[in-house]
């Protein structure tokens, strides 16, 4: 680990340190970074009560003769004291022990946190690894001071200043649950991060690249600011950052200054940052979700991860919401009873591949939409934590009825219907008519386990045969959609077969009365809307190289777009100087530059339909679905809000994204 973090000295394995002519001390790793050096002992134990006070007092007593011998060879250098266990559990009293003598713990979930980090952010995450072992301590002669201006914003401090990137990172850090012994230490915010994106600016970076957008960051330890003057309530002055390990943590920007991490740029360049003062944890999560949510390159699961963390002491209503939803959705992967165990893909806790197929998203967004428990109906109990178990306890027995019906296309997942993420979904919803039906019982079941487990049993025994001998055609007819719409058809078909063994179930879904279904069909129409755009840029690029070859643009584009686009290049150009034309010679670069109409102009020209026709059958449904999404997307890009018009443009813009779904191969689950 200390080696990929880039160790500028590394002993030999088993090193013995003399410290007088009598007394010998073996050290399993000592590693030196930057001006840091890790003195490691490493400790296992089959007996995980095994006791480390005589071991911990040992070393207390040479941490002196210890230091002072490395101290001889690096002056400036400082010295940390690890312990690494394995299969040894701390006790209370070994912690205790352990902070007293200044003395790091690090168990094997804290050893696998710094290694994963390692693999997502490569040596940069040194400095995290700094930010945790020396929290809240001095940096020591390190006091870079920058010209800033200070302002607020409802009450909170902030400061807009240009700082070297070399400055900021030995300070910063990214958020995640307090380091503890004994925790899982992989959170959804180093997620946010990966090497190739950092390699890739640090690259950039190095070819005399430059950002103008800012690093959104917030001090955790207070800034000394001295105001030199002030102009319509700005003050202007010196900024001195804070000399403490972990005391800014990066909001937004984390790619932009860890790429600096090894480079010679980081002492010369100038990056802008807005760093808030003093936001407690609540409201930095606010403020990350709030940039991240729009962002077409966040993925959605990481967003509902990051919720139980953010809103779990939330007062606001609907933030509690999120908050119960993400629980709820971790509990039906945890729960060793439920059909979903160790199904659900969680990005704080594993990989999404085969085995691990159902999205997060996938409870968050039926759980959100659905009436289960809003107006503290269906699912819902006194309070947050009770909410969160009896929801989880219902879910798990409807679901465990279905899979004991087909276990075999449930063990299938994707490749099947039960447990595919269009399954789940498609189940949800006739969950959500079986508890609205529940509510016109004299006596609602749904508090009572066995009335619950009787009715519920009751309606779905009426569609075991369906689901036990179902067959290919079927489920290829059941996912041949991925949208709420297609969710909707399956969810009627199911309920369709329940009303024809029970006449007395009367599923609104099948009247057409789908009210408590909140607000529009698409989540989140912002980010839906990029990823259409995106695919049908891929798709034009993609099929235009194919039948005209790799000069298309300059004859298989219309001239007008083509004027259009060269002026965007250029002003793109004078307002990055490190760009030049040379950066957008083929047409994949140009086409990023066009705008939606453009692409209905580019598909239906006459000289191009024929490499289209094939894919988009219509020219007239060509037009009308681009003008369609066109709409659609002005009124959400730029938050136009008139009741009667939203309800016309915002179906025909959900349709319009429904179709190119399908046409190309969209998931929109």
């Amino acid at each position: 680990m200390f080696a990929n973090l880039g160790a500028s000295f590394l002993n030999k394995e088993n090193s013995k340190l003399f410290l007088d002519i009598k007394k010998t001390k073996q050290i399993d790793v000592i590693a030196k970074i930057d001006d840091l050096i890790f003195v490691v002992e490493c400790k296992y134990s089959e007996k995980k009560s095994r006791s480390l006070r005589k071991d911990l007092a040992e070393t207390s007593k040479l941490r002196r003769p210890i230091t002072e011998l490395f101290i001889n060879n690096w002056p400036e250098a400082r010295v940390i004291f690890v312990y690494a266990l394995e299969k040894i559990e701390l006790s209370e009293s070994d912690e205790r022990d352990a902070s007293n003598y200044g003395i790091k713990v690090w168990d094997s979930s804290i050893i696998s946190y710094f290694e994963d980090l390692e693999n997502r952010l490569g040596d940069a995450a040194k400095y995290q690894v700094f930010a945790e072992s020396l929290e809240d301590e001095e940096i020591g002669s390190y006091s870079p001071r920058v010209p800033a201006i200070k302002s607020d914003f409802n009450g909170v401090p902030f400061y807009y200043f240009l700082a070297r990137p070399e400055s900021l990172l030995k300070i910063a850090y990214i958020f995640h649950r307090k380091l503890r012994i004994g925790d899982q230490h992989e959170n959804p915010y180093q997620r946010m991060v990966n090497k190739r994106r950092i390699e890739d600016i640090r690259n950039f970076v190095a070819s005399k690249g430059y950002f103008s957008n800012n690093v959104i960051a917030n001090f955790k330890q207070s800034p000394k600011f001295n105001k030199t003057d002030i102009i319509e309530g700005i003050e202007y002055g010196v900024l001195t950052l804070p000399i403490f390990y972990q005391s800014l943590w990066i909001i937004d920007g984390q790619h932009r200054l860890f790429g600096y991490s090894n480079t010679g740029e980081a002492k010369d360049h100038l990056i802008p940052v807005l760093a808030f003062q003093g936001l407690n944890e609540e409201k930095q999560g606010k403020l990350f979700i709030d940039i991240n949510y729009n962002q077409k390159s966040v993925d959605q699961n990481l967003l509902w991860d990051l919720y139980s963390d953010i809103y779990y002491q939330s007062r606001d209503p609907e933030e509690r919401l999120l908050y119960v939803i993400s629980m709820i959705g971790k509990k039906l992967n945890s729960n060793k009873s439920s059909p979903f165990f160790n199904y659900v893909y969680i990005p704080s806790m594993n990989e999404s591949g085969p085995g691990v197929n159902i999205k997060l998203t996938t409870f968050g967004v039926r759980l959100q939409k659905g009436s289960f428990l809003k107006g503290q109906k269906d699912l819902f109990k006194e309070n947050n934590e009770n909410t969160i178990d009896f929801a989880t306890k219902r879910i798990i027995e409807y679901f465990n009825i279905l899979k004991s019906f087909n276990s075999k296309d449930w063990e299938k997942g994707d490749d099947g219907f039960l447990r595919s993420n269009i399954g789940v979904h498609s189940f949800f919803l006739v969950f959500q008519e079986i508890l609205k039906n529940f509510r016109k019982y004299d006596d609602n079941p749904i508090d009572s386990d066995v009335e619950y487990t009787k009715q519920i049993q009751k309606l779905l025994n009426t569609i075991r045969p369906n689901l036990e001998n179902l067959t290919e055609d079927e489920i290829s007819d059941f996912k041949k959609g991925s949208s709420e719409r297609w969710f909707s058809e399956n969810a009627k078909k199911i309920c369709s077969w329940i009303k024809d063994k029970i006449p007395e179930f009367s599923p609104e879904i099948l009247n057409g009365d789908e009210n408590e279904q909140d607000g529009g069909l698409i989540t989140n129409p912002n980010q839906m809307i990029d990823k259409v755009e995106e695919e049908i840029r891929n798709k034009i690029h993609s099929i235009l190289l194919e039948g005209c070859g790799i000069n298309y643009w300059g004859y298989a584009v219309p001239e007008d777009i083509r004027i259009v686009v060269d002026k965007k290049i250029k002003d793109e150009i004078f307002k990055f100087p490190m760009k030049s034309e040379s950066d957008y010679l083929n047409g994949e670069k140009r086409i990023q530059f066009c705008e939606i109409n453009d692409y209905s102009k580019i598909i239906i020209s006459n000289q191009n339909w024929k490499f289209f026709e094939k894919l988009f059958k219509s020219k007239s449904s060509v037009e009308t679905r681009f003008k369609n999404l066109n709409e659609f997307r002005k009124r959400i890009k730029h938050g136009r809000k008139d009741e009667n018009i939203d309800s016309i443009i915002g179906k025909d813009g959900e349709a319009a994204i429904d179709w190119f779904s399908k046409v190309l191969g969209i998931d929109q689950s």
